[in-house]
């Protein structure tokens, strides 16, 4: 405790400067620092975003997604939901019925009547296509996505 450290994640407040290790601890299961400023003001920083590789760390015009990690992120999503509602989460798929057949081009909730219009698979999300789920163009729903995506500094 008591040495500088900086902070490589791009998107925290000290993004490229050091800081005072003012505290260590284990918060949620991860390692964090208490870390102090030049100006006094302290903040909780989660250990990896003092390492080196933090600094990678980008935002994409088009994010390239795993599907299995969209469907295993979904399956946590349902759970915690169906546990506060007391009910039992599905499977697998999701409420509206077993992704495993869909198109990754489109919104798994969005399937249904336009699913003519894809017809390609994909082992990832991002691809284009010529129309969103919509019907809409499929660069202005990114763009719309996008933006409201994320927080701000």
């Amino acid at each position: 405790m008591g040495r500088e450290i900086e902070v490589f994640y791009p998107f925290h407040p000290l993004s490229g400067r050091t800081a005072t290790i003012v505290g260590d601890q284990i918060h949620f299961d991860r390692r964090h620092f208490n870390l102090r400023s030049e100006d006094g003001s302290s903040f909780l920083v989660p250990a990896w975003m003092t390492q080196a590789e933090a600094a990678s760390v980008k935002i994409v015009d088009i994010p390239c997604l795993l599907l299995a990690s969209l469907l295993e992120l979904r399956a946590l999503i349902d759970s915690v939901l169906g546990s506060q509602a007391g009910e039992m989460p599905p499977d697998h798929g999701g409420l509206d019925r077993d992704a495993s057949d869909l198109s990754t081009t489109r919104s798994i909730r969005g399937a249904g009547a336009s699913d003519e219009v894809h017809s390609g698979r994909t082992d990832k999300v991002g691809g284009s296509s010529a129309l969103a789920t919509d019907g809409g163009d499929d660069a202005a729903a990114r763009r719309t996505q996008l933006g409201s995506v994320g927080g701000g500094r």
